[in-house]
């Protein structure tokens, strides 16, 4: 059963303490949430000459539509959701239930009505999501040094990036790394001019692996990232899987690898 709904901002993995829950509040009536299930995905098939009867190559999902019907309760409170779901903004929409809390980032297309007199209008509020799967609010985090092994293991039901980060000094440099994985996977990271990390000591992002929505150590970086088979992920089974991290320093940086339960629907 859903109990919360909160939309805050994409660099929030909480949920905010001024984020107020949609699914109780005063400004408005939650009518229905649509698209919070597996959406449907799109076969790849190949008719069989001579047969009725067809092979069956793959499937993807690309993308999900969840859709609120919500019922402000006056004109005032109607243009405050404007204001919380506006045109171009990304969000981050916390859904919680009795299983768990689980985030999606996604972009309002509309917020349309039929004004009606002397009755409250519904509002049908659809939010397309472009990577279409939930994240646990919890993450797993691995700390490590670069040129160990470790294991990652995951609950959900959809393969989960990986987020690679590592410590490095103000003015420290990179050439390459590299993540790899004990069945044949690697992503690896070498450019013929160094990275230099300008400002404070800290953990640097390296690569995040979520398929659909990678991210780099800079934005021109993906031209310098080579795939050996896929990305680096971790499966949605009980095995787990065997990470390995390098990278080019004479010291031994340490690493900080994150990610989560990822799930095909709540």
């Amino acid at each position: 059963m859903l109990k919360g709904l909160y939309i805050a901002r994409t660099n929030d993995y909480t949920i905010p303490a001024d984020v107020m829950n949609i699914l109780n509040s005063k400004m408005l009536d939650v009518c229905e949430i649509d698209g919070l299930g597996r959406p449907s995905a799109d076969l790849y098939t190949t008719e069989l000459v001579g047969a009725d009867a067809s092979v069956y190559s793959g499937q993807t999902v690309k993308s999900r539509q969840i859709t609120l019907s919500v019922k402000p309760r006056n004109d005032l409170e109607r243009m405050k959701l404007y204001r919380l779901l506006g045109y171009g903004q990304k969000k981050r929409l916390f859904f919680e239930n009795d299983a768990g809390i689980y985030w999606i980032d996604g972009y309002v297309k509309s917020a349309t009505y039929a004004a009606k007199p002397a009755q409250r209008a519904e509002i049908e509020i659809p939010i397309f999501c472009p990577y279409p799967w939930f994240r646990s609010l919890r993450a797993h985090e691995v700390s490590a040094p670069y040129g160990t092994s470790f294991s990652a293991r995951q609950a959900g039901d959809i393969r989960a990036g990986i987020v690679a980060y590592a410590e490095m000094a103000a003015g420290g440099k990179l050439r390459t790394f590299e993540l790899s994985d004990n069945v044949g996977n690697a992503v690896s990271y070498r450019s013929s001019i160094y990275y230099q990390h300008v400002g404070t000591k800290g953990y640097i992002r390296l690569v995040d692996t979520t398929p659909g929505a990678h991210g780099f150590i800079t934005t021109k970086a993906i031209q310098d990232i080579t795939l050996t088979n896929d990305w680096v992920t971790v499966p949605p089974d009980e095995e787990g899987i065997t990470i390995t991290a390098t990278f080019n320093t004479s010291e031994t940086p340490n690493g900080k690898f994150v990610w989560y339960d990822t799930w095909g629907g709540i």
